[in-house]
């Protein structure tokens, strides 16, 4: 029988190898056939086994992408890596007489290498030295010659399939990024204020952080970081629920892809910043009742339990002399992949007063919109008449900070750090709050009886909103306390600017009381009027009226 037949051999199916072996065997000596039949037989096995045992020892094998924690995907690299490294071992295999011991080749190797200390056992083994030795050398001869043939063939039909299935696999990842790329947010690092929209994800069962996580040659809906776990890198797929950081700084971040809408709350000392954010945050996030298909949370959770335990106990603390305090509300909706976050960024009086202060607020690059909080305890002809009336205890843990000072330089600060134009002015909104309407002489001149009762005998003057109303009275009532500077100042870069009168407590600070606020959404609801995403719903949810 030729090599051809031999061939075929390979080609065919097992009983047809059946029968020409037997054919084989009838056609010549009983023990010369039985010899060659068995020669063929283990050579036939040492060429699927040298293949088999490459492919087992090279599967798990996948190519790393440099200057990353992720691996090639099997149809962009790591398959025709894997396939290098598998036929390259397979041939080292078939070549190799040592490997396989059960094989004649493989036996006489054992049997010439082997020391044993009984003679007799040395002697008998050695008899079947030459025999094995003959029977390898044909075994071999065969193994390489069809072998070779056999697995570039196979090579061949694995190397085209994989290139079919790995160009398809090229062609549509344009589409899984352009899906990806237009389902994300663009987001700012609250701590070091760097700009992005991928950021890094903290792979679930090892803990590294991925920077790339991101449809591409590493994988569309699956790739394998380096501890050998698939992760997804497709946004649709879940990746928005792995622990999220800051790309630049490792910073974590509240959640992976939230659409930001950031505050600037700016005010002196005890003018009632915290009991604002207390307040509101207290508001929306009794909302969650009202919000069966959505998520609600602030982040980070420690500062929300603390501002909850100020709304509970009544007492405010101030807050840092001169860190940026950060916190963000988050919403999302379930089985969304995009959610949005509200960031108040709790501007420190000596951040805008101190041209020497190290960390100048760069967020008011990101600014949404910018609230300004004035203490009207602060104004000499209130403290007078409160001091004449008797109830100057009302100053008690009143701002001593001059308010017309504090807003001119957070006007050269602001205008510095967004590179604004003398000329230009700036459309950002901004909403000047008077804190503390609680106190009796405040609140007989801008209170809500008052506001409803000049709204009310002349509702078209303020365009039938009674919000107009009060950004009128409030404004006035600032002109009337000697603010009229600062107000030049405000009106003369920000085009869109709003008055109102809150009272973030609702009643003197008292330990024990709980707050009672008034007042505190409705800056934030304007402030956010263009904007009609999420928190919206929370407003709707809250009965919040519009503007």
């Amino acid at each position: 029988m030729n090599i051809g037949v031999y061939l075929k051999m390979l080609f065919y199916g097992f009983k047809e190898w059946y029968d020409i072996a037997n054919k084989f065997v009838d056609d010549r000596p009983s023990i010369v056939g039985v010899l060659v039949h068995a020669v063929v037989w283990v050579a036939i096995i040492g060429i699927f086994a040298s293949l088999i045992f490459a492919i087992m020892h090279n599967i798990k094998t996948w190519k790393p992408k440099p200057n990353s924690h992720l691996m090639y995907s099997y149809f962009a690299g790591t398959g025709q890596y894997q396939w290098h490294l598998i036929y390259k071992e397979a041939f080292k295999l078939l070549y190799d007489h040592k490997w396989w011991s059960l094989s004649f080749a493989g036996s006489a190797y054992w049997i010439g290498n082997i020391e044993l200390q009984s003679k007799v056992i040395s002697f008998v083994l050695s008899l079947a030295y030459i025999p094995l030795t003959v029977l390898g050398f044909f075994e071999m001869v065969f193994r390489r010659i069809i072998g070779t043939i056999w697995i570039y063939i196979f090579a061949f039909i694995h190397g085209v399939i994989l290139f079919v299935i790995s160009l398809t696999a090229l062609l549509i990842l344009p589409i899984f990024k352009l899906i990806d790329k237009s389902n994300r947010n663009v987001q700012h690092c609250s701590n070091c204020y760097y700009e992005f929209d991928l950021p890094q994800y903290t792979c679930p069962h090892c803990g590294v952080k991925h920077k790339d996580l991101s449809p591409s040659k590493t994988g569309e809906l699956f790739a394998r970081c380096e501890c050998g776990k698939f992760i997804s890198p497709f946004i649709l797929a879940g990746k928005s629920k792995y622990e999220a950081s800051c790309p630049n700084c490792d910073e974590l971040l509240g959640a992976s892809n939230i659409k930001q809408f950031s505050i600037q709350i700016i005010g002196g000392n005890d003018t009632g910043k915290t009991a604002f954010l207390a307040a509101f945050q207290h508001i929306v996030m009794n909302a969650k009742n009202s919000l069966t298909q959505a998520t609600l949370y602030g982040y980070p959770q420690n500062v929300f339990e603390l501002l909850e335990q100020t709304y509970e106990s009544g007492i405010t603390e101030s807050s840092s002399e001169t860190e940026v305090g950060v916190a963000t509300i988050i919403y999302g909706e379930n089985n969304s992949v995009k959610q949005s976050g509200l960031l108040f960024y709790d501007i420190p009086d000596e951040v805008i007063l101190s041209d020497s202060y190290q960390k100048n607020p760069l967020n008011f690059i990101y600014s949404n919109g910018i609230v300004i909080i004035i203490d009207p305890l602060n104004f000499d002809a209130v403290r007078e008449r409160l001091k004449k009336d008797g109830k100057d205890i009302a100053l008690i843990g009143s701002s001593e900070d001059n308010p017309e000072e504090l807003i001119i330089d957070f006007i050269n600060q602001y205008s510095k750090i967004v590179g604004r134009a003398a000329n230009r002015m700036v459309s950002v909104p901004l909403a000047v709050v008077i804190n503390k309407t609680d106190v009796d002489i405040v609140y007989n001149e801008i209170g809500n009886s008052v506001i409803k009762k000049v709204f009310d005998t002349d509702p078209i003057r303020y365009n039938n909103n009674p919000l107009n109303a009060m950004s009128e009275i409030c404004r006035n009532y600032l002109e009337k306390n000697g603010m009229t500077n600062a107000i030049n100042h405000l009106e003369s870069t920000f085009s869109n600017i709003c008055y109102f009168s809150i009272s973030a407590i609702g009643h003197e600070s008292k330990d024990g009381l709980a707050f009672k606020p008034n007042g505190v959404i409705e800056p934030i609801l304007w402030l956010m009027q263009k904007e009609n995403g999420d928190f919206r719903k929370i407003f709707d949810a809250l009965g919040a009226y519009g503007v």
